[in-house]
């Protein structure tokens, strides 16, 4: 993003922070205090599951893993080499603010219905959050049809996030 830094996961990565990588430069083990992320912003992704759908809960989990990794896949490239291939991350101060530690919530939240979900998919996509559509290929639970079942927004500025899902937010959600 903005500062040009990349996380890359390779074929065997060892992953290490940003900021870890600065502190060992520096000789300390104390974290840096001036962040890349604004020290009074609040950094957090919005998880969406329709509640609607009857699913067993390894679904449910499932769903929403697919839909918090997805929103990083989409924004990543795959380097392929003779030595096995590398995906390589964009990272911007929202995803800097995650691997630091820093205040970063997911908050998991149910909505009414595929329209709900798909309303909340949109809004996100226009105002230029980062945001994953997911859709089960129906194998195991949804008797062989693809069905609309996550969203994940974010990780981005909170208050931005909350314009969509929060209390007073366009789309109407509950704590899951």
């Amino acid at each position: 993003m903005s500062d040009g830094r990349v996380l890359a996961f390779g074929a065997i990565a060892v992953v290490a922070t940003v900021g870890a990588i600065a502190r060992a430069r520096r000789g300390s083990a104390q974290p840096e205090t001036a962040s890349v992320a604004h020290p009074l912003r609040r950094v957090k992704q919005v998880l969406l599951f329709r509640n609607d759908l009857k699913v067993s809960k390894g679904k449910f989990a499932g769903q929403i893993a697919h839909a918090t990794l997805d929103v990083f896949l989409r924004k990543s490239s795959l380097v392929r080499a003779d030595s096995g291939s590398t995906i390589c991350f964009p990272v911007g101060p929202e995803e800097i603010a995650w691997m630091e530690g820093e205040e970063y919530a997911k908050v998991v939240l149910t909505v009414t219905d595929e329209a709900a979900l798909l309303r909340a998919y949109g809004l996100a996509r226009e105002a230029g959050l980062p945001a994953s559509l997911i859709t089960d290929a129906g194998i195991t639970e949804f008797h062989g049809v693809p069905t609309n079942t996550a969203v994940a927004i974010g990780p981005a500025d909170a208050e931005r996030i909350d314009r969509i899902t929060g209390r007073d937010g366009l789309v109407p959600t509950k704590l899951a």
